[in-house]
């Protein structure tokens, strides 16, 4: 892609982890840092092989709907998705089980809404629109299976993902995420070109 696609979603993501800190701020009343130092853009067959983790990984997926329709997925080990749902629900990390735990499963949800929405926010922000959330979904795996299955949910057969690499910090506790962006293809074109003249502009 140009680069001037590349930067534009790069100051997306800016706008969009701001209001992700500033939710998550509110929700946890702890210190949140979010920081993407890489995005890709790449086919979704080459995005599903980037993430041959031999460890199991809770997929949040969602659709956002609005003037360009949208997909998001946030792919998170289970390691991390337990630490997480440990500040989330305030609770120990030895009382939450991911299989039968509902009220970790609702947090995580909550998670992933959170992320979609906000960068839904810096994309309205950026090139106009309004946008809405889907309710979230989510499943567990490993993420080559959880891509395989959760691309065949996703809106508008797309062939293309934004792959942002993520790594959140609250209360100086590190935790490592991806966030994917595959926008249907027929409105894939026009966010494109709209990003593009975010740099023109």
């Amino acid at each position: 892609p140009d680069r001037e696609i590349l930067e534009g979603f790069m100051m997306i993501a800016k706008k969009g982890t701001e209001h992700a800190v500033n939710a998550l701020e509110q929700m946890l009343d702890a210190k949140v840092e979010i920081r993407i130092p890489r995005i890709n853009v790449e086919p979704l067959e080459e995005a599903i092989t980037e993430f041959s983790s031999p460890d199991l990984h809770v997929g949040v997926f969602l659709g956002i709907e609005g003037e360009i329709e949208n997909n998001f997925l946030v792919l998170i080990s289970e390691k991390d998705a337990i630490r997480l749902s440990s500040m989330l629900l305030m609770q120990d990390i030895e009382e939450l089980d991911m299989d039968l735990d509902s009220m970790m499963v609702s947090a995580l949800k909550e998670l992933g809404n959170i992320l979609a929405s906000s960068f839904s926010d810096g994309i309205s922000e950026s090139i106009g629109g309004s946008y809405f959330p889907t309710p979230a979904d989510i499943s567990f795996d490993l993420p080559q299976t959880l891509l395989g299955f959760v691309l065949i949910q996703f809106t508008g057969d797309p062939d293309e993902a934004l792959v942002f690499h993520t790594t959140m910090t609250i209360d100086e506790k590190e935790f490592e995420l991806s966030i994917l962006m595959a926008p249907p293809r027929s409105s894939r074109e026009e966010l494109f070109k709209k990003v593009q003249q975010i740099e023109r502009s």
